[in-house]
């Protein structure tokens, strides 16, 4: 993900303080909420599995979380799905769930999901997809048991994944920083832009 910077850029991002990256992130999604007209109207079946899932994890769980452009409807990023047999990632790290009902079906539905993947996949994020139509007691309380085996990120693994996803958010919305007058983001790309 780095690779867009060359090698003093990515250091003086990666120098940055972590909460000035935070905060700038928070900007880009409070504007990102407004500017896609984005309401949290979680379903029924998202209710019931957040309740599940943090009563399991017990840990860090994001709902309606974004990443880029693009919105998850749960984010665990202190846990990592094993992605077996894929040697297109890397090292995954953090951990995307989509609750999918049949509108993802449609063609333009697919085409966003396909985009999201993308940006996850970028990120060595695995996502795990559960429709609606498999939701029931047996499927969510059998994907629930897994989370007990999943591997967990190191304190420094968060952070950096944590760092990664704020500055890729950042960086796909750039035309936002100018238009809403982002102060934090502004100051997170001016780092990118010193040398160019």
């Amino acid at each position: 993900m780095l690779s867009i910077l060359n090698r003093n850029e990515g250091k003086r991002l990666v120098e940055m303080n972590h909460e000035k990256l935070e905060s700038a992130y928070n900007e880009i999604v409070n504007v990102l909420n407004v500017d896609k007209g984005y309401q949290s109207n979680p379903t029924t079946f998202e209710n019931t599995f957040f309740k599940l899932l943090h009563l399991k994890t017990k840990g860090l769980i994001y709902r309606s979380f974004w990443i880029g452009s693009r919105n998850v409807d749960f984010f665990i990023p202190k846990l990592t799905w094993p992605c077996v047999g894929d040697r297109h990632f890397k090292k995954a790290r953090g951990l995307a769930i989509e609750i999918d009902g049949s509108v993802h079906f449609r063609e333009f539905k697919m085409k966003k999901d396909q985009s999201k993947f993308n940006v996850l996949h970028s990120l060595n994020i695995p996502c795990v997809v559960i429709r609606n139509g498999s939701f029931n007691d047996s499927t969510v309380k059998a994907f629930i048991e897994q989370i007990d085996h999943l591997n967990r990120l190191d304190h420094r693994a968060y952070k950096r994944l944590m760092r990664d996803i704020y500055y890729y958010t950042i960086y796909k919305n750039v035309d936002l920083i100018s238009q809403y007058q982002l102060n934090d983001a502004s100051e997170v790309m001016s780092i990118i832009n010193k040398d160019h």
